[in-house]
């Protein structure tokens, strides 16, 4: 693993996720009538290092995304929205309560290709697989995954939530 990632570092693997995206839709194409096919990010949306290993960043994928699949096909994202579901992330970090900025950053490289309209299958999101520690406990992931829902519903273009809390209840622990 690197401590950063040059530009090129950036450039191939994204390049390879593309083509992976466009391989996977017209395979899937092939089978179905409709296809829309999630690329799926974590909430780190700044290139920052974490945990001392190179991050490529949500925003800079997206960018790579738009620059070579644009409206070629129907793609959108797919995001994992860690932490405290209503707290102020910053900039840097999406979490449920910063879902609308994902939103507005797909409105935007829409409309700057003249591609806008509200069915554009790029505004149609999916918050994925978060989740709280069980250190954390019961009461504050259960406060959490009402928060998220609330969050989730403020926003048109959320078509679906998941949670992995409920794989993490232990059978033998109180009801």
């Amino acid at each position: 693993f690197k401590a950063q990632l040059t530009a090129a570092d950036a450039a191939r693997w994204i390049g390879k996720y593309a083509a992976l995206m466009r391989r996977a839709h017209r395979a899937i194409e092939r089978h179905a009538a409709r296809v829309l096919l999630y690329a799926s990010l974590d909430p780190i949306w700044e290139p920052l290092p974490f945990d001392g290993v190179a991050h490529i960043g949500g925003r800079r994928l997206l960018d790579g995304l738009w620059d070579s699949l644009g409206v070629s096909m129907d793609w959108s994202v797919a995001i994992h929205p860690y932490g405290d579901p209503a707290a102020d992330t910053g900039p840097n970090w999406i979490n449920f309560r910063a879902l609308g900025s994902i939103a507005r950053y797909q409105e935007e490289k829409l409309r700057g290709l003249g591609a806008f309209s509200n069915a554009a299958p790029q505004l149609r999101l999916f918050a994925s697989e978060q989740g709280w520690q069980q250190k954390e406990g019961d009461e504050i992931r259960a406060r959490n995954v009402c928060l998220a829902h609330d969050e989730s519903l403020r926003l048109p273009n959320v078509l679906g939530v998941t949670h992995i809390e409920f794989q993490a209840i232990s059978a033998m622990g109180p009801p």
